[in-house]
């Protein structure tokens, strides 16, 4: 086998760990994505849950802005 042989091959190899990487960013992107997708999931099901213990309390969502807007609420969360 020659240098040059030798040296196609080490390129050839070179080229198959590149082709993998590039692979391996395009998976670990994809699965970032979906992690995304699911946190925001996450994310409004909280809401979709608060908002129905708010209302199941008898307040509505005006009640909450109010308490928020006020600092009324920051007082009873911070005690």
């Amino acid at each position: 086998m020659t240098l040059y042989d030798k040296l196609e091959k080490e390129k050839q190899a070179l080229e198959k760990l590149l082709k993998k990487r590039d692979e391996l960013n395009k998976k670990i992107e994809q699965s970032n994505n979906k992690i995304k997708i699911i946190e925001e999931d996450i994310e409004n099901l909280e809401m979709k849950t608060t908002v129905k213990v708010i209302k199941s309390k008898g307040y509505t969502i005006l009640d909450v802005r109010e308490a928020i807007n006020s600092g009324i609420l920051d007082d009873i969360l911070g005690n």
